[in-house]
């Protein structure tokens, strides 16, 4: 079929949040040890959410940078990229995520929502647009070298048998801080007393 993409509106973001879960424990079944325990939560849903909003935090009828395919009125997929506002050489173009529901693919869609990043970055006039793909993930590879993309380089992660950590730390309970500003507050106050002392002391001596 031939989908419909256009930037994604408001309406969509629950299938999209939806479908980039799914989406990401896909790439943990085939990397699991790649992937933090709160990585959605904490990475995915924030800057899905924040492309709908403008600088200010402002909501936007559209996203800046997520591309929805449509079937008629159903949602089908998504492109989650970045681009820079610049031209030429100095634009930058990276896509962050592509899905297609798991009813649609095979027809072509991942292939034509790529295809509208690759189209912005003509517009561009840039060629300095990435995807990553994730080792083991064929198909996707497939696609983008059938766009035009060709492999730059290879990244290898230390493990497996390290999982990565949650991205955020659970706050403590306790009044203890481990971090290296908690205690200059308080040793400034110190500080202050002490030259507040000896400015006493000094006029003390003159009264005497």
């Amino acid at each position: 079929m031939t989908p419909q993409i256009r930037p994604a509106p408001p309406e969509v973001i629950g299938d999209i949040l939806t479908l980039s879960r799914l989406t990401l424990e896909e790439h943990r079944a085939r990397q699991p040890w790649a992937f933090a325990s709160d990585m959605h939560k904490s990475s995915f849903e924030p800057g899905i959410l924040q492309s709908f909003q403008d600088g200010d935090g402002t909501d936007l009828p559209e996203s800046r940078e997520i591309h929805a395919a449509f079937g008629g009125d159903a949602f089908l997929g998504y492109v989650w990229f970045r681009a820079s506002m610049t031209r030429g050489a100095w634009a930058e173009i990276v896509i962050h995520d592509i899905a297609v529901l798991p009813e649609w693919r095979g027809q072509g869609i991942g292939r034509a929502l790529a295809q509208s990043v690759v189209d912005l970055a003509v517009a561009k006039d840039t060629t300095n647009l990435t995807a990553h793909v994730w080792a083991g993930n064929t198909a996707s590879a497939r696609m983008f070298a059938g766009l035009g993309f060709t492999s730059e380089q290879e990244t290898f992660r230390f493990g497996p048998l390290r999982q990565l950590p949650p991205l955020q730390k659970e706050e403590s309970t306790g009044q203890r801080s481990d971090h290296p500003q908690a205690g200059i507050p308080v040793m400034q106050g110190l500080v202050t007393l002490f030259q507040a002392l000896v400015v006493l002391a000094v006029l003390f001596s003159y009264l005497l």
